[in-house]
């Protein structure tokens, strides 16, 4: 049997403007070491991957999606309170979705595909449809 597991495809939230206002990106590499931080410090390093310009993915072995977009409701109200850049909350979207059939890939596509739809409903952390 194939222990349940959980993925995440996390996209920062408005980076491209706060880059706009600072045209070092000081601070927007501020904002994406900051939430990286947050999620390893939820997560562990070795679960949380960079997977372009401002997304993450966040694999949970061991856990549902719904565990895991519990754990990235409360990464987010960290990010919220803690992580404020140039006057600036950081907030994120997630798309959660469970791995099946270890297929990770298609676990990646899915979290991927749904992360625009929480961009689009304005709900933070969305699991997919199942």
């Amino acid at each position: 049997m194939i222990p349940h597991s959980a993925l995440a495809f996390v996209d920062l939230d408005d980076l491209g403007s706060l880059n706009d206002l600072d045209e070092s990106w000081e601070d927007g590499d501020k904002a994406l070491c900051g939430v990286a931080a947050q999620l390893s410090e939820q997560f562990g390093h070795e679960y949380v991957a960079r997977w372009g310009a401002d997304e993450y993915l966040e694999f949970a072995p061991l856990s549902t999606a719904q565990q895991l977009v519990d754990s990235l409701q409360k990464v987010l109200g960290h990010c919220r309170s803690e992580l404020v850049v140039s006057g600036r909350p950081i907030t994120f979207s997630a798309g959660v979705t469970d791995i099946i059939d270890c297929d990770v890939e298609a676990a990646r596509a899915r979290a991927e595909k749904t992360v625009k739809r929480a961009k689009r409903s304005g709900t933070p952390v969305v699991i997919e449809d199942q």
